[in-house]
């Protein structure tokens, strides 16, 4: 019996399409569903936060020290709500998910601003704000679930209130300097 050349290489190219496809679609997810995986894919994400930037100019002046802290404190409090929750399968996969969403949040941001560093095209911080968006409001909102389980015995509440106070000093400054600024500009425009 014989089998034309054209046919066989036809019914391999369809298997290896099928087969590509069929893997394709059992990893169109590679989102960690476990809970082992998803403290893994935290991990890794506060290593990227904590590892030195490659622009040593944002190292030299202590730009990431915020993003730092945040993740460590994420960390010591996850710890504390897998210990206490560790005989709650759901309740300790919510935790490794927020622990993951937030590290993974605040790597974006810390990526963001090293992007504003170097982009020096027109826009730029319009880039930076699009990019951090949706990263502040993980954050928040995986900060708020955390402080109501652990309440005052939240690291991420202390770090989050005492980030919260320099960003109200640092609007007044801000504020003060603009209206000093418009004051100038009418004295100048009045001469």
């Amino acid at each position: 019996m014989y089998i034309p050349t054209w046919i066989v290489i036809i019914l391999i190219c369809v298997g290896i399409y099928f087969y590509f496809k069929k893997r394709k679609v059992n990893n169109a997810s590679d989102e960690p569903t476990t809970v082992e995986e998803m403290w893994q894919s935290a991990e890794f994400w506060k290593t990227r936060v904590m590892e030195k930037s490659p622009l040593s100019g944002l190292e030299e002046i202590k730009s990431f020290e915020d993003e730092r802290e945040m993740v460590k404190a994420m960390e010591t409090d996850a710890i504390r709500l897998r210990e206490r929750y560790k005989h709650d399968p759901e309740k300790q996969k919510r935790i490794a998910r927020d622990w993951m969403d937030y590290a993974n949040a605040v790597n974006e941001i810390k990526t963001a601003l090293e992007l504003l560093d170097v982009d020096w095209e027109d826009g730029a911080y319009d880039r930076f704000e699009d990019r951090r968006k949706e990263s502040y409001a993980v954050i928040h909102e995986v900060a708020k679930r955390v402080e109501d389980e652990l309440g005052k015995e939240s690291h991420l509440k202390v770090v989050h209130d005492r980030l919260r106070k320099h960003a109200e000093i640092a609007n007044e400054v801000l504020t003060k300097a603009g209206k000093r600024e418009q004051k100038i500009e009418k004295e100048d425009t009045k001469k």
